[in-house]
């Protein structure tokens, strides 16, 4: 249990499952729209939100199901690009609270209430107008001032960053975004320099060798260098090899559409149109959207709602209803009316919000 003024944020077990609970919502004035944007969508960098109202009282509840606390990161030795990653996506999150008018300010950032999962920190954020967070710029100080940093890199960065945010280079997270943008230029700037001087090793040799070069890959047999590649011929035959892997997953996703699919018995097929995926759900009733609790879990999509539509048998037909979504449902072009059931045939198409799928039985 973690005290931040008069607000009490603590952990619980609910179901088998870690959740983040708050539970003073009475007190501190709940911003309705807030609360709705939130369980209607799924922001990025924020923790799944739900507003909990049972005869015994209510709270929010914040799923911790991924990654594990800040606190805990920073005590395990990190890499220049595992920090760098981390910085940048905190500075990707004014901008997409904006997008669902959030409040950055209302954000808790303390390191035991914030997850980390693949170096991108998720935050609790709590719909109340009395709240005020922590400062995004304020964590990035202290994020630079306990994370353990890998010793056999150049860590100079840590420093030139921290002094410049006492300095007051750095005033807020646009100008801490173009910092690390200049941090990741330098080192990629490095690693060609590195490269080329592989390149022109062969080039650099004094004549004598060269000439001593060309002797040698004139012997053939067992030692002879006939037939083999130098390094360089070896990363371009390499870089082939590769774009040809990534054009033919791209035929790949191309062709899906033609392909004939089989499913396990009682399920049937969504293929999406934007990346080829195929998710397969229950006939007896799907949930489909973006919350940990749909049966049919879309991740990633912001307009998609967290509960957006469900597809269900009845009758030996197939039904699709939408579940009053955000942003709407369509069936072969037609936007539904929510709560109201529509007949699925094999191959329709089905758009939630801006994702096309198709459905295939």
């Amino acid at each position: 249990m973690r005290i931040m003024g008069e607000l009490v944020m603590e952990y619980r077990k609910i179901n088998g499952r870690d959740y983040l609970v708050w539970n003073r919502i009475e007190a501190n004035d709940p911003d309705l729209i807030a609360i709705h944007m939130l369980e209607q969508n799924e922001p990025q960098g924020l923790l799944p939100f739900r507003w909990v109202r049972q005869e015994t009282g209510q709270y929010f509840r914040y799923s911790c199901q991924k990654g594990i606390l800040l606190s805990q990161w920073l005590e395990k030795t990190q890499r220049k690009n595992n920090v760098i990653h981390l910085l940048l996506g905190l500075t990707a999150m004014e901008e997409e609270l904006e997008e669902y008018l959030l409040e950055p300010g209302k954000m808790d950032t303390e390191p035991d209430s914030v997850l980390v999962e693949n170096d991108r920190c998720l935050f609790a954020y709590l719909p109340v107008r009395k709240y005020q967070g922590g400062n995004l710029l304020d964590l990035t100080k202290r994020i630079l001032e306990s994370v353990r940093y890998a010793m056999d890199e150049d860590y100079t960065y840590l420093f030139d960053l921290y002094n410049a945010l006492g300095r007051r280079d750095i005033r807020n997270m646009a100008e801490l975004k173009k910092w690390l943008k200049n941090i990741s230029v330098e080192e990629s700037k490095r690693r060609d320099i590195s490269f080329e001087k592989e390149e022109k090793i062969d080039h650099d040799l004094p004549l004598e060798h060269m000439e001593a070069e060309k002797a040698v890959n004139k012997k053939g047999g067992l030692f002879g260098r006939r037939g083999r590649k130098s390094p360089v011929e070896e990363h371009s035959a390499e870089l082939e090899r590769k774009t040809g892997e990534i054009k033919d997953r791209e035929e790949e996703k191309q062709n899906l559409d033609r392909t004939v699919l089989y499913y396990e018995a009682g399920r049937y097929g969504l293929l999406r149109a934007s990346t080829g995926e195929i998710y397969q759900g229950k006939r007896e009733e799907c949930v489909i959207g973006t919350s940990d609790s749909a049966d049919l879990r879309i991740a990633g999509v912001r307009t998609i709602s967290r509960n957006h539509a469900r597809i269900y048998a009845s009758g030996g037909e197939m039904w699709l209803e939408d579940l009053g979504s955000s942003n709407g449902t369509y069936l072969n072009g037609e936007l539904l009316e929510p709560m109201k059931k529509y007949r699925l045939q094999n191959g329709d198409r089905i758009t939630l919000a801006n994702e096309e799928f198709s459905f295939q039985m």
